[in-house]
């Protein structure tokens, strides 16, 4: 397996091995930087081609996923303190796409300077 196949590699922390694997809906190659949420009820991974973000379930690795169209070369996640907000920064065009969790839809994308990759909430 390598990075062209469209899954997430979940691994035993304790024996170093691989003991599952998702598979991203709606991707033709493998998800990077995945995290988990605050309260971690939902684990997010990003594509590059083409430009996705998955929202998985924690609780149901296999179940349905959410799936949103995002920006260009994404390259970082903020999830809102409330857990309802995910920002999404797009390196490649200089954006933040931000996603309304509950509703599950994307509600704006703003310019934020091209380069952009982390984002924080304080």
């Amino acid at each position: 397996m390598d990075n062209k196949d469209p899954v997430v590699l979940v691994i035993d922390t304790k024996t170093d091995t691989v003991v599952d694997k998702i598979t991203l809906e709606g991707n033709t190659r493998g998800g990077y930087k995945p995290r988990y949420s605050l309260d971690g009820s939902t684990i997010v991974t990003m594509t590059e081609n083409p430009p996705l973000v998955n929202v998985i379930d924690a609780k149901n690795l296999h179940g349905k996923q959410k799936v949103f169209p995002v920006g260009k070369d994404p390259m970082g996640f903020a999830f809102a303190p409330d857990g309802k907000t995910l920002l999404v920064a797009n390196h490649g065009d200089g954006t933040v796409t931000v996603i309304d969790l509950k509703a599950s839809k994307v509600i704006d994308t703003f310019k934020a300077g091209t380069g952009i990759e982390t984002l924080a909430y304080y």
